[in-house]
């Protein structure tokens, strides 16, 4: 029990918010103003080029056992990583305040909060999966990436991430609201994101993407904080 308490406080908000605001808010300070701005436009820029290029498998990193004890698949740099650069989306069905999440938070480790109370469950299994594919299912055949649920591609493993704790995570995640103007409907297909709401506009679309905190080296395990802030309106 104590174990498993150690591995799912780092997703469990109300400790994170305890033990980690101060932290993040000081770095969130650090990228504020125009730097975070354009933090934001080169991370859109990147998704995009990866989207038009039709990729759906970063090369840049795999999954691997985790050199975390207890902590299952870890992902991994195949090669140096460069710092601000893109790395992977973190997936899921998006739920806005409201809607009904209960159930599917119950032991659920993968639910990722947004600055302004969106959620994004990004777990592959059980009833996450089930409603994850039964919402594209009703929007229509390919209508979104479903390979995410079966951790096929590498473009959008976000969610497999470790925690490195307040002093090692080497990646962050960062908010995104891509608008229509800025996705077409072939892009829009290759995303790993639905809304859990079916009446809900379908832009703005939150997107979560990690980008590498520094330069990464070869065979280096990606780690993250579980918690981000963001101040930008971008």
């Amino acid at each position: 029990m104590i174990e498993s308490w150690k591995s799912y406080r780092h997703r469990f908000m109300p400790w994170v918010l305890l033990n980690l605001k101060k932290q993040f808010k000081e770095r969130s300070v650090e990228l504020g103003g125009a730097e975070l701005v354009q933090l934001k436009l080169n991370l859109k820029r990147q998704i995009l080029e990866a989207l038009a290029s039709g990729v759906s498998h970063h090369t840049d990193i795999a999954l691997k056992n985790s050199k975390i004890p207890n902590c299952g698949l870890g992902v991994f740099s195949n090669e140096v990583i460069r710092g601000n650069e893109f790395v992977t989306l973190y997936p899921g069905s998006i739920y806005y305040p409201g809607d009904s999440i209960f159930f599917q938070s119950i032991r659920n480790q993968f639910i990722f909060r947004c600055h302004d109370g969106i959620f994004i469950d990004g777990n592959n299994k059980g009833m996450s999966r089930m409603i994850f594919k039964s919402l594209t299912g009703r929007i229509g055949p390919k209508s979104r990436d479903t390979t995410w649920l079966s951790l096929k591609s590498t473009f959008s493993v976000g969610q497999i991430i470790n925690n490195g704790g307040s002093n090692k995570f080497n990646v962050a995640y960062q908010e995104l609201d891509f608008n229509e103007s800025e996705l077409s409907t072939a892009f829009l297909r290759m995303l790993p994101y639905v809304h859990f709401n079916s009446n809900a506009e379908p832009f703005p679309l939150r997107v979560v993407a990690i980008y590498a905190l520094r330069d990464i080296a070869p065979n280096e395990e990606l780690l993250s904080s579980y918690f981000s802030i963001d101040y930008s309106n971008c």
